[in-house]
């Protein structure tokens, strides 16, 4: 019996896991106890900043059931049999107890669809099953895919790749896979797929015979189809048992299987077939890509976004649209001065933003999420509203703070820049305290949290000379401890004696006022 020795659990789910984000996994959720799991949640959040003058809360609800987009799973082999496991990490023991999962309903449907034709690929092939001891999914509301499968052992890239593109194909049948966003169309006339091809090429017998065994609700074309899938794939030594499936899946992934994938302006690009990587230790082996691209939609513009493999995204991405489209409100009428964003990653805020700033400049160390992020400022047509660059937050302070240059930041000018509003978006371990005061200097702080304890005591720094204006919470991780937390706050003006002024942030105006005003309630959303 051997599990593999990367075992998926709760606390490594942070990089995009199946679990809770490091609360306990998730392997099974009643959807009635959505709303009171929520309501605890809520009470608690109230609890923690019951201390502080805090506006009135904002609830953004996640849907019930299947609303994560990535999941990872530990392959278990147990003699010729192969299937997903996780391990419960909730109830204290060591070594956490496995779960077998079949199923997981909180994964997208496109995850849950692709789970058991995967298994049977892999039982069926050895090239594919053998010593694979790790999958990860990444999908997109869009209906596009990415599978990772991580091996014990070296890949043979002609085998593998040859094993690979057949599951692509059987993958593809999934029902919720499209490969096209709800916008997008075939950019050129659809042309005979391979799949067709295949198709007409099979031998009439084994056809037949995959027809005659069809359930009724198969009709005998489709059953045709995938039979001779299987005849073509066998005269290459490789026997794949046929699987009847719905005419209509047949025709909808023939469709998006034979469009060339092109880029159309405010369309996705097209995804032919899911992608999938191969990985062993110092290997990968790409088929096509190593990315995917989603459709948000952000208030009343829908934005694409290219999601890379390994790197970060929101899993949740229906409370992703949601959580964009508060901070787009928020920041509403800032048109007159710049924005600062400290690691951006893939543009997530940086994109649905920048419109509401005059200029915005994002700091981002990871070279694939600068690439990506890029690409999906150019597909906005805000390339040359945003300047972004590949270094830390404290280079970029302390370069800020001299005026001084560095080769990263050419072509950004101090003299004509006026950063007033500054978007961070840390990890769960919060802000560190010289993050917390560069934070400090800026009139106006969106801050998006993972972790309530953290934004907590940063906001125990902050509210010292800030108000918190707007408070929200987003349900991010359904059926756990964990809730997403976004506030806005606003630099009170310094309160000046008669006859002088008082400088507010890093600007030079001057401003006399009495009192400070108090923040606006913002009302509740459910």
């Amino acid at each position: 019996m051997d599990g593999g020795s990367a075992k998926v659990t709760a606390e490594e789910s942070t990089s995009g896991g199946a679990g809770d984000e490091g609360g306990g996994a998730v392997f099974d959720v009643d959807i009635i106890q959505y709303e009171p799991q929520l309501t605890a949640k809520v009470a608690k959040l109230r609890e923690l900043f019951k201390d502080m003058a805090m506006p009135a809360l904002e609830i953004h609800t996640s849907e019930p059931i299947h609303y994560r987009m990535r999941a990872e799973f530990t392959i278990w082999h147990e003699g010729e049999d192969l299937y997903f496991v996780m391990f419960d990490t909730t109830k204290g023991i060591r070594p956490a107890p496995r779960v077998r999962v079949d199923t997981f309903p909180v994964a997208s449907k496109l995850i849950n669809e692709l789970m058991p034709i995967l298994l049977d690929e892999a039982r069926a092939d050895k090239i594919l099953g053998h010593k694979l001891f790790q999958v990860n999914f990444h999908t997109t509301l869009s209906g596009q895919a990415m599978l990772s499968m991580l091996y014990h052992k070296k890949l043979d890239p002609l085998t593998w790749n040859q094993a690979a593109q057949r599951l692509r194909k059987a993958l593809a049948l999934a029902p919720s896979f499209t490969g096209l966003g709800p916008d997008s169309q075939p950019a050129v006339e659809v042309q005979q797929s391979e799949l067709e091809a295949e198709q007409s090429a099979a031998a009439a017998a084994p056809a037949s015979a995959a027809a005659a065994a069809a359930p009724d609700d198969v009709v005998p074309e489709a059953a045709e189809a995938v039979a001779s899938v299987a005849v073509a794939e066998g005269a290459a030594g490789q026997q794949q048992p046929a699987r009847p499936v719905n005419a209509k899946v047949v025709a909808a992934a023939t469709a998006a299987a034979s469009a060339t994938a092109v880029f159309l302006s405010g369309k996705l690009p097209l995804q032919e077939l899911p992608h999938i990587i191969g990985r062993s230790r110092k290997q990968k082996i790409t088929l096509d890509q190593e990315c995917v691209h989603e459709s948000l939609q952000v208030n009343d513009v829908r934005y694409i976004q290219k999601q890379v493999e390994g790197a970060f995204s929101q899993p949740n991405g229906g409370v992703c649209e949601k959580m964009l489209s508060w901070a787009q409100e928020v920041t509403r009428g800032s048109q007159a001065h710049d924005m600062l964003e400290l690691y951006c990653g893939n543009g997530n805020f940086t994109v649905p933003l920048a419109g509401n700033f005059r200029r915005v400049v994002a700091t981002e160390i990871s070279k694939s999420s600068v690439d990506a992020a890029r690409f999906n400022l150019t597909a906005a047509g805000l390339q040359d509203r945003v300047f972004l660059a590949r270094m830390s937050s404290e280079d970029f302070a302390e370069v800020w703070r001299t005026k001084g240059t560095k080769r990263r930041l050419e072509g950004l000018s101090w003299d004509t820049l006026d950063l007033r509003t500054v978007l961070v978006d840390p990890p769960r371990a919060g802000l560190d305290d010289f993050t917390v005061q560069l934070v400090a200097g800026f009139d106006r702080v969106v801050y998006i949290s993972c972790n309530p304890e953290t934004l907590h005591a940063n906001l125990e720094v902050l509210t010292r000379t800030h108000d918190v204006t707007r408070f929200a919470g987003f349900d991010q991780f359904p059926y756990t401890r964990h809730f997403e937390c976004g506030v806005y706050l606003v630099k009170r003006p310094v309160v000046a004696a008669a006859g002088e002024v008082a400088a507010v942030g890093e600007v030079a105006e001057v401003v006399v006022v009495e009192a400070a005003e108090e923040p606006v309630a913002a009302p509740v959303v459910v």
